[in-house]
């Protein structure tokens, strides 16, 4: 039924997004049976397939929304106005923040992914942004997958700004590549529209097979 329907609409890429979702979900209950006319035309044995089909399907779905858990933390240290202040990109700064994260969590850097908007762009929407980067991998691997132990105090200043440098770079490095994406010098969708041309073609090129594709 649409209250269902509107219950189960799921967040994808940001608020900013999700603003329009919610205000097409809020015209659901005016929007037209799109399968009346089409439906006329079955007959009763076939209708009780349908239906029998679509149980089977509300099933499933029930099942996988059930199987999902999500937890979290609220963290209450600091915000954006204070990475500015220090002069961060709050973005770049959080993505650093993930890229820790997951190198200490899988002992190594992971395929990460942005969303950027390319909306400068007729019917322009989103664009790949990748953290994982020559300059994250520096900071991750300087911060090390443990908590370092204090040696000495002049040792310890000198991690430090070493520290703070590469993760100045890694976020500056970071906002650059979502700058150029946004302005349509990602790389993702160049690739994904070039591997859809080359499809129909009997032999694709051996980059579409390469594992980093």
């Amino acid at each position: 039924d649409y209250k269902t329907l509107k219950d189960r609409y799921l967040n994808h890429h940001s608020d900013n997004d999700d603003i329009s979702t919610l205000c097409s979900s809020s015209a659901l209950p005016q929007i037209k049976n799109i399968f009346e006319t089409a439906m006329g035309n079955v007959n009763d044995n076939d209708m009780i397939t349908i239906e029998n089909a679509l149980k089977k399907a509300k099933h499933e779905y029930d099942v996988l929304i059930d199987n999902q858990q999500l937890s979290f933390q609220s963290f209450q240290g600091y915000g954006s106005d204070y990475i500015k202040k220090a002069g961060y990109s709050p973005d770049g700064f959080v993505q650093m923040a993930l890229q820790l994260a997951s190198y200490r969590l899988f002992k190594k850097q992971v395929g990460t992914y942005e969303a950027s908007q390319v909306r400068f762009f007729l019917h322009g929407r989103t664009e790949t942004t990748r953290s994982v980067s020559k300059a994250s991998e520096a900071f991750v691997k300087a911060m090390g997958l443990r908590v370092q132990q204090k040696h000495s105090e002049t040792a310890d200043k000198e991690s430090r700004e070493e520290k703070l440098t590469l993760l100045r770079r890694a976020t500056e490095s970071h906002s650059l590549y979502l700058k150029n994406a946004a302005r349509g010098y990602g790389v993702d969708r160049h690739f994904l529209g070039l591997s859809l041309v080359a499809d129909g073609d009997k032999q694709l090129p051996s980059l579409f097979h390469n594992p980093v594709f």
